[in-house]
C-alpha cells in the first residue's frame, strides 16, 4: 500500500512540475549547455532525460561514464546500457535544481578540457 501511495505522490509532484515549466526550463538549459561544451543534445519532447552524444570525446560511452563518477562526482548511464546502438551516448537525467545541473555541467566541462 505504501509504494502505491509514494508512486502517486510521485505522479502528483511530476506533473505540478510539468504545469508550472519547470521540467521544460531545466531541459532547455540542460540541452543548451551541454551542446555549448561540445556535446551535441537535443531536447527531449518528454521524460527527464538527455542523451547526449560523447563521440566527440573520443571516449566509448562507459569511460565517459567512468571518467565523470569517479573523476568529477557526477552520475551518467552509458549509452551501451540501452542496446549496442547506445554506443557514443550518454543518460543523463534533470530531474532536479537549476544549481546543480549548473555545478554538474560545469564539472563535465572540466573533464572535457
Amino acid at each position: 500500500m505504501a509504494e502505491l501511495n509514494a508512486n502517486v505522490l510521485i505522479q502528483k509532484v511530476i506533473a505540478e512540475l510539468k504545469e508550472a515549466g519547470c521540467v521544460a526550463v531545466c531541459a532547455a538549459h540542460l540541452a543548451a549547455s551541454l551542446n555549448r561544451i561540445g556535446l551535441p543534445t537535443i531536447v527531449p519532447k518528454g521524460a527527464f532525460y538527455m542523451f547526449p552524444s560523447i563521440r566527440p570525446t573520443g571516449m566509448t560511452s562507459e569511460e565517459f561514464a567512468i571518467s565523470l563518477l569517479k573523476g568529477h562526482g557526477v552520475a551518467c548511464v552509458p549509452g551501451t546500457a540501452f542496446g549496442k546502438c547506445g554506443e557514443g551516448f550518454v543518460r543523463m537525467s534533470y530531474a532536479t535544481s537549476m544549481d546543480k545541473l549548473a555545478v554538474a555541467v560545469r564539472r563535465i566541462g572540466e573533464m572535457l578540457s
